[in-house]
């Protein structure tokens, strides 16, 4: 850099990737660790935070005083380049730190991190997430001492067979191979992830089967009201859009602090619907980010976030939130999201601004269950596809499959001709 750079680097100011400093001392290594820990950056040293040149007294002995004091207070140890300028006959010092490529980096054994534009102490959670992600690893990639026997094996063949129609990714092989190029078996041994999606050990249900199970207990719960068209034919209008619910609901899921002995809760109010999560923002994430739509997303659970994206239950990575923003807004919901953050909580708030129902809607004081959603469905529309059934409910492919098999038991309906040309009929 020349002088002039610098000169425009120092009106700039400071920034995530720029600190001033007035003279060398032990806070500079800290905000260099930091820098390590996230995108890299300078200290200017001679300049203090009112931009105007001071100088500082430095030689090449000085430079190398620096250099080693920074190298035996850090591991893994620390190597920045400090180049010396003479500006307005006063000296100044750049000292030069690139993003490390093995996190976390230490200054006598604590880590930092850069936040805005300050220093700031890691906590043991993004400690262990950095050692992670340098790994190319998440929290629900650590083995467990379970096995494969304590998984549920048809729950597991179903999710493949599932997977494999979805498009997004084909194997061959047998399970474990399966699992292993899913990455859900790690060194011979079972990771959190996978017992967590196939299995009950940690949680009531799998996460596979318990996303529909919320979303039953949810339907249950609020209001649906309905109107007739000028085709007199009926239209639903539920309280809340199904879709940004099962949207909440998986966030919460793919995005909780599972070292917490905390569970996910779910209050349904009058007027709103709660939810509350176990585990503080992740990564770089503020609570400002989540009110854009650009922002970058962080996995505290990345397997698990990619079992559902390959199960087609994501759509994209990071774009949740602004998918529950766009249903709300082209379903016409008069509905707020917003977000708190309390100690070691996230809590999402879906609020109803004005009520959704119309002069001409019937409301239905006694919410239908899924199985009667079905049996009007199909009465509505004989030909209609599980993916479709799917789509209005707000459960899954395996959700719909569950309910149209009881449904056949039970004899309320019948498939007439084949899966393909055929159609249903009520028996009931």
């Amino acid at each position: 850099m020349n002088n002039q750079q610098i000169l425009s680097l120092i009106q700039s100011g400071e920034s995530q990737t720029l600190e001033l400093k007035e003279s060398f001392q032990k806070q500079i290594i800290e905000t260099l660790v930091a820098f390590a820990n996230t995108r890299g950056g300078k200290v200017i040293v001679g300049v203090p935070k009112v931009k105007s040149i001071v100088g500082v007294n430095i030689n090449d002995e000085t430079v190398q005083e620096w250099i080693n004091q920074i190298k035996l207070t850090t591991y893994p140890q620390l190597f920045p380049s400090i180049d010396i300028y003479q500006i307005d006959n006063k000296t100044i010092a750049v000292i030069d730190i690139r993003e490390f490529p093995v996190k976390p980096v230490a200054y006598k054994d604590r880590y930092y991190k850069i936040v805005g534009n300050s220093t700031h102490k890691l906590p043991l959670d993004e400690v262990v997430y950095l050692q992670h992600e340098s790994l190319s690893i998440s929290y629900d990639a650590n083995p467990v001492s379970s096995n494969i026997n304590d998984l549920d094996n048809k729950l597991i063949d179903q999710y493949l067979i599932d997977i494999n129609a979805r498009g997004r990714i084909d194997f061959q092989g047998n399970i474990v191979e399966k699992l292993i190029k899913l990455k859900l078996i790690r060194d011979n041994k079972i990771t959190l992830s996978a017992l967590l999606l196939f299995g009950d050990q940690l949680i009531k249900s799998p996460l596979l089967i318990a996303v529909d199970e919320v979303m039953t207990y949810i339907n249950k719960h609020i209001n649906l009201s309905y109107e007739f068209t000028g085709e007199l034919r009926r239209v639903d209008h539920w309280q809340y859009p199904l879709g940004a619910l099962r949207e909440l609901v998986l966030n919460a899921i793919i995005h909780r602090d599972y070292k917490s002995s905390s569970d996910i809760i779910i209050k349904i109010f009058d007027d709103s619907i709660v939810i509350t999560n176990p585990g503080k923002l992740f990564g770089d994430i503020t609570l400002d980010d989540l009110s854009r739509d650009d922002y970058v997303a962080s996995h505290r659970n990345k397997l698990l976030t990619e079992a559902f994206y390959f199960l087609g239950e994501i759509e994209k990575y990071g774009t949740g939130i602004t998918r529950v923003r766009r249903m709300l807004l082209e379903e016409g919901y008069s509905l707020s999201l917003g977000y708190e953050v309390r100690p070691n909580t996230i809590i999402t708030k879906l609020a109803l601004i004005v009520s959704n129902a119309t002069p001409n809607a019937t409301p239905m004081t006694t919410p239908i269950s899924n199985k009667n959603k079905i049996i009007k469905l199909i009465k509505d529309n004989p030909r209609i596809t599980r993916d479709e059934l799917a789509s209005e409910i707000g459960i899954s492919i395996n959700g719909i499959k569950q309910h149209i098999s009881k449904l056949k038991k039970e004899n309320f309906i019948k498939r007439i001709g084949s899966n393909r040309a055929g159609y249903w009929k009520i028996t009931q």
